[in-house]
């Protein structure tokens, strides 16, 4: 809805104005009267009107000098000017000033709402029109920033990816900036958890920087975001010097995280972005060494870009190729060894996340290739131990990761073994009213009868037979401990048929007949 001012220095000519116009029909609002020239300007900087009807002749300011000074002042206002018709050639000099039209007094009302219709249609397309252009511009800002996520995505993601400067910007240069958030007390903290952390921490460094910067991009992965930004590379210094609050600020903050900024160097050509990124990554592994600074200034630091030698990944392949294949202390210890070994050469310091990556998935690789079946567990254990290995913050952690990674897998494995032989025993347990077979417990457990019959014996100590019939036995045991009955009545219940020969075998596992064993327990 349009707002309209009137101007006049005679009230009762503002009050007449005012009854002229049809305000319902033209959708208008009067925002005011105004009885000269002084006081009309105050009020079209506090209204803002639309529309200024407006006489020609009044005492201190008259009509012209006021479109003057709003014309000169940037006031968006269309001007009605009302003359009288001795005054028509002092009114012409307002249209320079781009006055819409003027109207001789007496006013006549059809002139004046044909008019005012006019304007505000006008003044409603022009409207319309700074909307759509605002609504375009916005869709476009919101492209181009989606285009240059995904330029960023790319850089982080694809090794040889350039991205063209039109799509990134073209300021001097460009930086990164790495954030991690570690928790090594919550390891299992979750992506949801971490992404909102770390995104109030990235805007948090935004405010620190941001009279330094021009186009800012964050792209997140797993407790980790990359930024780019356009800067003055002479003002890196400054940067930095504005970053200082981030480490106290945002550990009270957040006192059960470690959190760490990467600031790489400035990048002066879009085909060095992608190793500005690998800069900045690389950066993030001093994290590891104890006393680190929580912000790693590239300046300082240069990571050498090279990752795993061929020589070092056999190593690592050679270590997990033991797994299974000899007790697990034997692997522990080689591993340790290796470690160790690598930790020592200084030119792989920036590489001791990856070295534990690669022996982790090494002991999915050899797993797998021995046919031994990951289930859901054993690769659970695996997936926890790369997920908890990203948050160590020293070599010790990072070694105690991998230890237990195989301890679990060797736990899970023999649990794994065991698991046909209780559900054995369980079978037998259950029948043990009647004789129960090595061949119908193989079925039962998709063996064949051969094989779990050495199974069962490798894992037990003892042959399935032998162990069937201990169990009547110590069932029959029981029973006649607990129960009144005849000896031909216990000899049926555990799966005897003869007496005699239920006798017999009670004596070979207890040493004493059933008859003697009753007498001495009761």
């Amino acid at each position: 809805m349009s707002k309209i001012l009137i101007v006049d220095d005679e009230p009762r000519i503002c009050e007449l104005i005012h009854c002229l116009i049809h305000w319902e029909e033209i959708t208008c609002t009067c925002v005011g009267m105004a009885y000269n020239g002084i006081g009309a300007l105050e009020m079209i900087h506090v209204e803002r009107p639309d529309i200024v009807i407006t006489d020609i002749r009044m005492p201190g300011m008259d009509g012209l000098e006021l479109i003057q000074k709003c014309f000169e002042s940037g006031h968006k206002i269309r001007f009605i000017v009302l003359s009288g018709y001795r005054e028509f050639s002092y009114a012409q000099r307002a249209l320079k000033y781009q006055v819409e039209d003027y109207l001789l007094k007496p006013v006549n009302e059809q002139e004046l709402n044909t008019l005012l219709c006019k304007l505000t249609s006008q003044i409603e397309a022009a409207q319309e029109h700074i909307r759509l252009e605002h609504k375009r511009n916005t869709q476009y800002s919101m492209q181009m920033e989606q285009i240059r996520q995904n330029a960023l995505l790319r850089i982080c993601t694809e090794k040889n990816y350039i991205p063209d400067a039109s799509i990134i910007g073209t300021h001097p240069a460009w930086m990164f900036f790495a954030l991690r958030a570690d928790c090594v007390s919550r390891p299992d903290m979750d992506q949801a958890s971490a992404r909102s952390i770390l995104e109030n921490v990235s805007a948090h460094v935004y405010t620190l920087i941001r009279s330094w910067i021009k186009l800012w991009n964050v792209v997140y992965f797993p407790h980790t975001s990359y930024i780019l930004v356009q800067c003055n590379p002479d003002k890196r210094p400054d940067i930095l010097c504005a970053l200082q609050p981030f480490a106290q600020e945002d550990f009270i903050k957040y006192p059960h995280l470690h959190l760490f900024l990467a600031v790489g160097l400035p990048v002066l050509h879009p085909g060095q972005l992608r190793q500005g990124f690998e800069h900045v990554r690389q950066l993030l592994s001093m994290r590891i060494c104890e006393n680190t600074s929580v912000i790693l200034d590239g300046q300082y630091i240069s990571p050498v870009s090279d990752g795993l030698s061929i020589e070092v990944k056999n190593a690592i392949a050679d270590t997990a190729s033991m797994l299974f294949e000899t007790d697990q202390n034997r692997l522990i210890g080689r591993l340790e060894s290796e470690f160790q070994k690598f930790c020592s050469q200084p030119k792989y310091f920036f590489h001791v996340y990856e070295w534990a990556d690669y022996f982790l998935k090494q002991l999915r690789r050899v797993a797998e290739q021995q046919e031994v079946r990951l289930d859901e567990n054993m690769n659970t254990i695996i997936d926890d131990a790369l997920e908890w290995s990203m948050h160590c913050e020293s070599r010790m952690q990072l070694l105690s990761c991998m230890t237990q990674a195989v301890q679990d897998l060797y736990e899970k494995k023999q649990r794994r073994e065991l698991e046909p032989i209780l559900a054995a025993k369980k079978y037998v347990e259950k029948h043990l009213d009647r004789q129960v077979t090595l061949q119908e417990v193989a079925e039962q457990l998709h063996f064949s009868p051969s094989y779990f019959s050495s199974y069962f014996k490798d894992k037990n100590g003892i042959g399935f037979a032998e162990f069937a019939m201990q169990a009547r036995v110590k069932q029959a045991m029981l029973l006649l401990r607990t129960q009144d009955c005849t000896m031909a009545e216990i000899a049926d219940k555990v799966g005897y048929a003869d007496v005699k020969h239920f006798s017999r075998v009670f004596k070979k596992i207890t040493g004493i007949k059933p008859g003697e064993y009753r007498k001495f327990y009761s």
